[in-house]
């Protein structure tokens, strides 16, 4: 019969054995988890290349609306951190005045329809933001004369924090005031100074024969808008028809810069430079006078900063944003007008034309694919990539003048 003193020993011993087991598949849980992720991080770097072999419709009832002779682009695709494995896109529909938002599982690509979202007048721009500081999620519509904010609390639940609108004078012979017109806006953080900022470019006439561009730069922070700066344009009237509005993040001077066009110049603006208070037409600030097309994209490189945009015969031109000068001219024979340019992962970039998706490569500068627009009637509108690392997804959504929105993938 075993004594008191040799169980509690063989207890110790025992305990002993489980606790060395307990470690052991601890690392080995450790081990195969490692190596699981970078086996994982090895197939994302092989799969990020742009190739596109499956499509999916995932509406026939979207509307692009056209606005002041620009037809503009109205969805947006996005993920919620909180939701695994599904991706959404919200859209205009037909009614012109409502947002659908679906969500598509990326299992089995099925749709759900989840809400609707009213406005008093028509939205033509949907930005999805995170805020990194605050670990929250917002939606940004862009209507005619207002931004909506909403916080974006579930799939289903979004609470509208902020109705943004801007009063001014604006008119011809008679003078009144007036909701200004917004035309475009962006949001984006900054990281040379942790605050995030929208910008929002308003248009409207000043006079019988000019019209002011007025651009204003406001701080978003604890669910307010303070305004930081402000930039106007005066020109002789005429309808805008520029869609470019790009931020670049220029990492030599710590500064943010808008890139757009302005008077048919391209233009490259110090954000948060108060001193341009009013600027003429004639005034120079800082930027690159070239008349260019209306879309482009900004490709990080070691040495230098690099301005892809199309022309207005629909070729492509490489702009050193360092010493703005055009460094490539690269020749579209077929294809049409370009009508998107988006960087993919800093070697390629997609652009689309009226009949086609091509994807360029930046280290060789050339098209190395060219992908036949499979709609079947009607023309690209705009082009959204989309990237999904942890599922390794990496896709383009298209919406084009046939009322139809498609994932590649």
């Amino acid at each position: 019969m075993l004594s008191f003193d040799c169980l509690y020993s063989l207890e110790n011993y025992t305990f002993f054995f489980i606790s060395l087991l307990f470690i052991f598949i601890s690392y080995l849980f450790l081990f195969v988890n490692n190596k699981y992720k970078s086996k994982i991080i090895k197939n994302r770097k092989k799969k990020q290349n742009p190739i596109f072999l499956n499509n999916l419709i995932i509406t026939k009832e979207y509307h692009c609306p056209s606005i002041m002779n620009l037809i503009t682009y109205c969805y947006e695709i996005y993920k919620l951190n909180s939701i695994q494995n599904s991706i959404y896109i919200a859209f205009t529909i037909i009614s012109r005045d409502q947002i659908k938002i679906i969500k598509i599982n990326l299992s089995n690509k099925s749709i759900i329809e989840l809400m609707i979202l009213k406005f008093d007048n028509f939205p033509k721009k949907i930005k999805y933001f995170y805020d990194k500081m605050q670990n929250k999620e917002y939606l940004f519509i862009g209507c005619n004369k207002k931004i909506v904010i909403y916080y974006i609390k579930t799939e289903k639940k979004f609470k509208k924090i902020i109705e943004y609108e801007q009063k001014g004078k604006a008119g011809g012979r008679i003078i009144s005031i007036i909701i200004l017109p917004i035309y475009d806006f962006e949001i984006f953080f900054n990281k040379f100074d942790n605050n995030n900022y929208l910008i929002v470019t308003f248009i409207y006439s000043g006079s019988c024969t000019s019209d002011i561009r007025d651009i204003k730069i406001l701080k978003f922070n604890n669910n307010k808008l303070n305004l930081v700066n402000e930039i106007k344009f005066a020109n002789q009237f005429k309808f805008f028809n520029s869609s470019l509005f790009l931020i670049w993040e220029d990492n030599i001077s710590k500064k943010n810069f808008l890139i757009t066009n302005i008077y048919e110049n391209l233009k490259i603006i110090d954000i948060f430079n108060i001193k341009s208070s009013f600027i003429h037409k004639e005034d120079k600030i800082n930027g690159f006078n070239e008349h260019l097309g209306e879309n482009g994209c900004i490709i990080k490189k070691q040495e230098n900063d690099f301005l892809y945009i199309g022309d207005n015969e629909g070729n492509l031109r490489i702009i050193n944003l360092r010493n703005k000068q055009i460094t490539k001219f690269v020749i579209f024979k077929s294809g049409g007008l370009i009508v998107f340019i988006d960087n993919w992962n800093e070697k390629y970039i997609i652009i689309g034309t009226t009949g086609y998706i091509y994807v360029f490569n930046t280290d060789i500068n050339k098209i190395i694919s060219k992908y036949l627009s499979i709609f079947n009637s009607g023309r690209i509108h705009h082009i959204e990539t989309f990237f999904y690392d942890e599922y390794n997804f990496y896709s383009l959504c298209v919406g084009g003048s046939d009322k139809i929105i498609r994932l590649f993938y």
